[in-house]
C-alpha cells in the first residue's frame, strides 16, 4: 500500500484451469466483501509448462482481477512497487 495507490493483494496459481479461475474470482470477491478498504487483486499464472488460456485471462478481468503470466513477471514489478 502506497499514498498513491491501493494495497496490492497476490494470488500464484500453477495451473490456470477453469475451476482455479473460478475458485480464484470467487476468493477475491469473499475479500472484497467483508474489506473496508479497497485493493487491487493479482493473479500470478504459471505459464511455463502449461499455456495459460486466454478465455481465463478474459473471465478473471471481468471481476477486476490483473492475470500476469509468470513469464512476463518482470514487467509489472513497477505497478506493485510501493
Amino acid at each position: 500500500k502506497s499514498p498513491k495507490r491501493p494495497e496490492r493483494i497476490l494470488r500464484a496459481i500453477n495451473q490456470l484451469t477453469k475451476d482455479a479461475t473460478t475458485s480464484c474470482i470467487f476468493s477475491f470477491r469473499d475479500v472484497l466483501e467483508i474489506r473496508e478498504e479497497q485493493f487491487e487483486p493479482f493473479v500470478f499464472a504459471n505459464d511455463q509448462q502449461m499455456g495459460v488460456s486466454d478465455e481465463n485471462i478474459g473471465a478473471l478481468k471481468n471481476y477486476g482481477i490483473k492475470c500476469i503470466r509468470w513469464s512476463e513477471r518482470k514487467d509489472i514489478i513497477d505497478d506493485l512497487a510501493a
